[in-house]
């Protein structure tokens, strides 16, 4: 995301999806913060409304992960 108009539209999409009761993105961390009812949906549900509008999504913990596991193979090559 990369202003405003993509903040909302994300947001916007999010706020609409079955299950979800509010939703808030973050322009500048490019982050949401998701309410919703877990017998309806689930985080992993919402990527895909996410990414029907042109944005790419993920949930935070596999973003950390995924971090963490960079760093690892950084420090692991760095001692060979």
């Amino acid at each position: 995301m990369t202003c405003a108009a993509c903040q909302a539209n994300v947001q916007r999409v999010l706020s609409r999806a079955p299950g979800v009761m509010d939703a808030a993105v973050n322009l500048i961390t490019g982050q949401a913060k998701v309410s919703y009812d877990p017998h309806l949906t689930t985080p992993a549900q919402l990527i895909p409304a996410v990414e029907a509008i042109g944005y790419g999504a993920a949930l935070a913990e596999a973003k950390k992960q995924a971090a963490a596991d960079r760093k690892s193979t950084r420090l692991n090559s760095s001692h060979v």
